[in-house]
Order: C-alpha cells, then structure tokens, then sequence
C-alpha cells in the first residue's frame, strides 16, 4: 500500500486540512467582526493563537484516525463517523484549553461550535470526493 496513491491521497487530505482548520478559524474572527461584535483582541494576536490551535486540532486528527487510507471494502459511513470523532474531539479540547488557561475567553462556545460546523462538512466532503476519486 506504499504506492503513488497512498502517498497522493495522504497529502492531500493533510494540506485540505490545514486549509479548512485555518480558514473556519479565520472566518470565526471576520464573522465576529463583520456582525458588529468585537473580537476581543487584534488580528496578529489572534492569528498567533490560532496557528497552535490548529496544529492541535491536526494532530488530533491524526491520533484519530483520519488520515489513514480508506479500504476500498470500508463502507463511507465508516470514515463520516471516525472523522466526526476526531473533529468532536478537537472542538473539545479547544474548549477545554480556552476555559483553563485563558483570562479572558477569547474562544466563545458560539466560536468553537462554527469552527465545529465548518470543519465537520468540508472534512468530511473533501474525504468522500477524495476516495471517489482514487
């Protein structure tokens, strides 16, 4: 299983990833904006926490089993549930550190729950297009 397509599919769905992670995040703080609300902090400090955030987001996803090749036996509803597992736990663990180790709550519950939403249906749709493609 150590071909050109284990290895395509691998890295693809590791860089959609780091793009979906990032941008709900980016979203997150330009809803906030845009809907009058205040973000609470300027963009280059918000940008410097979410960069961590993602990178734990990515490798709770890893430790969660998403980035294994799908079997061509594994029935799809398989790899939904398995990465709905990892996101839930990602979402979380944003939580958890946001309550903990944060001062000022800079992560509403709002915030990570849209983070949530976003990354579940893209995650998800990239995976099911990426294996009808392989």
């Amino acid at each position: 299983m150590w071909d050109w397509q284990f290895w395509l599919y691998e890295i693809s769905v590791f860089l959609v990833d780091i793009i979906i992670v990032y941008l709900s995040f980016f979203l997150v703080f330009n809803l906030k904006v845009f809907l009058g609300g205040t973000s609470g902090l300027p963009f280059e400090i918000y940008n410097s926490i979410i960069v961590p955030l993602a990178m734990i987001w990515l490798i709770v996803f890893f430790m969660g089993g998403m980035y294994k090749y799908p079997r061509k036996e594994e029935p799809v509803i398989q790899q939904v549930v398995i990465n709905s597992f990892a996101i839930t736990s990602s979402a979380v663990i944003t939580l958890l550190i946001a309550y903990t180790l944060s001062t000022e709550i800079y992560f509403t519950f709002n915030c990570v729950l849209f983070v949530w939403f976003v990354c579940l249906l893209f995650a998800n749709t990239s995976r099911i297009v990426l294996r009808r493609l392989s």
